[in-house]
């Protein structure tokens, strides 16, 4: 399942944050723990887990604070735990079984447009007269948002949910094409 917040602020206003950990806080209260609270930045996944883990209890673990395998064998052997990560955790990651049955992903993650090969695509497709933000930005953010949601799709058994965050994408996709795609992503 794949929940899209219905009432979410722009990612941009001050009010985000808030209602993103509100969000976080309900689902991960529904499913008991045992989920992923996946970040496109450190700075948003630091604020997401000092505003949502005092409100939890469940045990909380996040990012930077051991190694990524260090922090994955305590995930997998505390029962009912929430892991705070971001982009390494985004794939190449397999936790088995009802240990983790929800992925929580705070915004859509698109690629830093600073980026030298990410802006060098770009600019190539803009000279080929083409729109580097239908044609490479949001078919990148889809896939990293697969790979994300992926980290759940680990056997035919499977009963789980994810939830993104991503009004963002939901406002501003002119064209709505992302849109239909993201909700096809889950």
């Amino acid at each position: 399942m794949l929940y899209l917040p219905p009432q979410m602020p722009d990612p941009r206003s001050p009010q985000w944050a808030g209602a993103a950990a509100g969000e976080v806080v309900k689902i991960v209260n529904a499913t008991e723990g045992r989920a992923f609270v996946l970040s496109t930045s450190l700075s948003g996944m630091n604020d997401l887990y000092d505003r949502v883990a005092p409100e939890l209890d469940y045990p909380c673990f996040v990012q930077g604070s051991a190694s990524k395998s260090a922090l994955l064998k305590t995930f997998r052997t505390t029962p009912h735990a929430v892991l705070f990560a971001t982009s390494s955790f985004w794939q190449g990651v397999d936790v088995r079984g009802e240990q983790l049955s929800c992925v929580i992903i705070d915004k859509l993650p698109f690629a830093v447009p600073s980026d030298p090969i990410v802006a060098a695509r770009q600019r190539h497709i803009e000279e080929q007269g083409g729109s580097s933000f239908y044609e490479y930005s949001v078919p990148q953010a889809i896939i990293s948002l697969k790979q994300g949601l992926g980290r759940l799709i680990r056997s035919t058994t499977i009963v789980a949910c994810s939830r993104c965050s991503i009004r963002g994408c939901a406002l501003r996709c002119t064209g709505k094409r992302s849109c239909r795609v993201c909700r096809r992503a889950g």
